[in-house]
C-alpha cells in the first residue's frame, strides 16, 4: 500500500462516502483520487490500484477502446501478483 501511495502521480484524499458506494473515484478536473475510508484492506488496495491504473492510462494519451476496462485489467494483475507475495509470507 505504501508503494502505491508514495508513487502516486496525483493527490489521494480519504472521504467518508462516495456516490454509488464506490471504493475510489478519480476527479479529472482536479487530478485527485478520492478513496472511501473504513474499507477492508484488500478493498482499499484494489480500489486505489484501479484508480491509479486509470490515471496512468489517461495520462498516457494512447487511444484505448475502453480506458476503464484497461485500468481494471491492469489493477487485477497488480492485485493478483501482490496477493501471491502476501500469501507466501
Amino acid at each position: 500500500m505504501s508503494a502505491l501511495i508514495s508513487k502516486a502521480p496525483m493527490k489521494i484524499t480519504g472521504v467518508e462516502n462516495l456516490s454509488n458506494n464506490l471504493g475510489a473515484y478519480t476527479e479529472p478536473q482536479t487530478g485527485e483520487i478520492f478513496i472511501r475510508k473504513a474499507m477492508e484492506f484488500v478493498d482499499t488496495f484494489r480500489s486505489l490500484a484501479q484508480e491509479l491504473c486509470y490515471a496512468s492510462v489517461e495520462q498516457d494519451g494512447k487511444n484505448t477502446i475502453d480506458p476503464k476496462f484497461t485500468a481494471y485489467c491492469a489493477a487485477y494483475l497488480i492485485c493478483k501478483k501482490t496477493w501471491r507475495r502476501y500469501e507466501s509470507v
